[in-house]
């Protein structure tokens, strides 16, 4: 599903951010049968997206067409001391197929933790969405240190 908010200040010029999450089918049972539902999101989620504790949000289910309109093209994941070869990336790439990531986030899987640092669809920065088999990985090390003597 898909929760559309606003920031939470007044007076803010944000635009409405769109935050795909995905969400489990016990949780969409319950959904169908209560009248007023609550949702929880982690403390970094709300913050980054401007959500504030009952504040109203939009949910809908994403179908097969607005699933292409939502994909992402290109996403960016740091990495701090650990070693990433290629076939690492490649076992990743795999693992976060089909998944829903924001800006942020991080990532732990098959030992490799990292963090989303930023996310393109359409050659437009986006905040969220979900990652298909044609979305184009890059991995950046912060590891590195330069150093110059003198």
């Amino acid at each position: 599903g898909s929760v559309r908010s606003s920031s939470g200040g007044s007076g803010s010029s944000k635009q409405l951010s769109r935050l795909y999450l995905r969400v489990h089918s016990e949780a969409l049972e319950q959904a169908a049968k209560a009248r007023n539902l609550n949702i929880s999101v982690t403390q970094a989620i709300a913050q980054q997206f401007g959500l504030t504790a009952r504040q109203d949000v939009l949910l809908r289910r994403v179908d097969e067409i607005a699933r292409q309109q939502i994909s992402i093209d290109r996403i960016e994941i740091t990495f701090r001391d650990q070693f990433l070869g290629r076939p690492d990336m490649w076992r990743l790439k795999r693992q976060l197929n089909d998944a829903t990531c924001y800006n942020g986030q991080l990532i732990e899987r098959l030992g490799v933790r990292g963090v989303v640092r930023e996310i393109s669809s359409k050659n437009t920065k986006v905040s969220s969405g979900i990652i298909t088999p044609l979305t184009k990985f890059i991995f950046r090390s912060r590891s590195s240190h330069i150093y110059i003597l003198v």
